[in-house]
């Protein structure tokens, strides 16, 4: 079978993000490991979080931009991809087995309970909650959010520090009481990161075929 030659090729998948070249940050999008910057493209974009407003045409007009000439990716610091960092919150008990794991090894539960026990009480308050479409729900703050390649800055307490592979999930329009049928609506991108938000974002709408994620 010939490819129709008429068929216009689809753009190439690009993720979003903050760099700083010669001590000036900019947005970017990140295309074949080079960042074109945004505001070649959306003059009323100085950051990252100003695409919010628009979203869906600001998308738009950037993935008609894919094919200018950027910046090696390489050349350039890469700092936290949203600008600015807004409040952070986390939903925690994803893992089931994970969870009560931990119950045990920490004796989270009755004094004097045996590890059956810590066990079968864990599960039994994580099946209520799911039920209840209760999760655990924590915040954290700006500060706490790292570049891609920056050290991680540990507290001087404490002997063990754990790593985990975490999936951020950036909310891009306001939302309030959103039913999950309607959540995605809400989701302008994603940041798989380890320990800690600080990988490119793709827009979700080109994750499926894109390395990095935001939508």
């Amino acid at each position: 079978m010939t490819p129709d030659s008429s068929a216009a090729a689809a753009p190439p998948p690009f993720a979003l993000g903050t760099f700083v070249a010669d001590g000036e940050e900019f947005p970017g999008m990140v295309v074949d490991g080079h960042v074109i910057d945004i505001r070649s493209i959306l003059p009323v974009v100085g950051r990252t979080g100003d695409l919010f407003a628009e979203w869906d045409a600001n998308l738009d007009a950037l993935q008609t931009e894919t094919g200018r000439v950027g910046i090696p990716l390489e050349s350039l610091q890469v700092v936290p991809p949203v600008q600015p960092v807004g409040p952070i919150l986390a939903a925690g008990v994803n893992y089931r087995e994970h969870i009560i794991e931990m119950s045990v090894a920490h004796k989270l539960g009755e004094a004097g309970a045996s590890d059956e026990q810590l066990r079968a009480d864990a599960a039994a308050e994580l099946d209520q909650r799911v039920r209840a479409g209760d999760p655990y729900i924590w915040t954290g703050i700006p500060s706490a959010v790292s570049g891609a390649y920056d050290d991680v800055r540990l507290p001087d307490f404490g002997e063990h520090v754990d790593w985990e592979a975490e999936l951020g999930v950036v909310i891009g329009r306001p939302a309030w009481r959103v039913s999950a049928e309607d959540a995605l609506d809400h989701v302008a991108g994603y940041v798989p990161s380890w320990c800690r938000p600080g990988s490119f974002p793709t827009p979700r709408r080109c994750a499926s075929s894109s390395a990095s994620t935001a939508r």
